[in-house]
Order: structure tokens, then sequence, then C-alpha cells
């Protein structure tokens, strides 16, 4: 998600309120095209991507299995792991 946004950004970056396009030197400079600057600033979208996700389980429309996806993908980054992560590795938790 961090590197779709990243490319997103960089997409609509330079698009003006008229539809010009208009890079500063310095933009151009630091990164030549899409990829360069996804694998430079990627980092730096992982916040926004973790709001897009939470915002996601709000969806009544989405479907129940996808939000439970998102969850434990969300648990995971945090550092938890989510029911079915556990029952994966195998071992007996005892609460």
């Amino acid at each position: 998600m961090a590197y779709d946004l990243a490319g997103a950004f960089f997409d609509n970056a330079d698009i003006l309120e008229n539809g010009a396009r208009e890079r500063s030197a310095r933009f151009r400079k630091e990164c030549k095209d899409q990829h360069e600057f996804i694998a430079k600033h990627w980092p730096k979208f992982v916040k926004y991507a973790r709001q897009v996700l939470a915002f996601q389980l709000r969806d009544p429309n989405m479907p129940e299995r996808e939000k439970q996806a998102i969850f434990a993908a969300l648990l995971e980054d945090r550092g938890f792991e989510s029911d079915d992560k556990k029952a994966q590795s195998g071992l007996i938790y005892i609460n």
C-alpha cells in the first residue's frame, strides 16, 4: 500500500489546478522516474497506508473476509499476532 501511495503521489505531484505539469528542478533532479521515487520515498507513505487500511475497516460494503485480512495485517505491522497467525505457527498458546 505504501508503494502504491508513493507511486500515485509521484504521478500526481506535478499537476496544477489548470492541469499544467510543472515539477521543481529539485524534484526532477532527485528522482528521474516513478520507480526511483518509490525506492527512495516509500517509507514516508507507511503512515498514510495504515490510515487508508484502517479507514477501509469502516466500509460497510467491504467483505468481512477482507476486513479480517486488513485487521490482521495492521496487527502484525504493530508487532502483534492475530489469532489466525498464532494458530498457523503450530504452537499451543495457553491464556
